[in-house]
């Protein structure tokens, strides 16, 4: 599948990648990507997640559909598996 769309960089030098090619690409926020350079293209790869970006995934995802604990629970959870996550 070849999909194109033009877009303009912003003055920091980003790029929104459109919504129809996340979802094709499987790119959710957060997500990590690898931009490379050949010379003449550049190139946005996702990363493949770890099992700890998938739990953080879901957790969030069932936090957005009423998953019984405070804001403050919430993020307090997210914050110690991000603190597991990056050691």
């Amino acid at each position: 599948m070849n999909i194109m769309s033009s877009k303009k960089v912003d003055d920091l030098g980003r790029v929104t990648i459109p919504k129809y090619i996340r979802k094709h690409a499987d790119i959710h926020p957060r997500d990590e990507v690898d931009v490379g350079f050949d010379g003449t293209k550049i190139t946005i790869t996702k990363r493949h997640s770890t099992y700890l970006d998938e739990y953080i995934r879901q957790i969030t995802k069932a936090a957005n559909n009423s998953l019984n604990i405070t804001v403050d629970e919430y993020n307090t959870l997210v914050e110690l598996l991000n603190k597991v996550k990056s050691k």
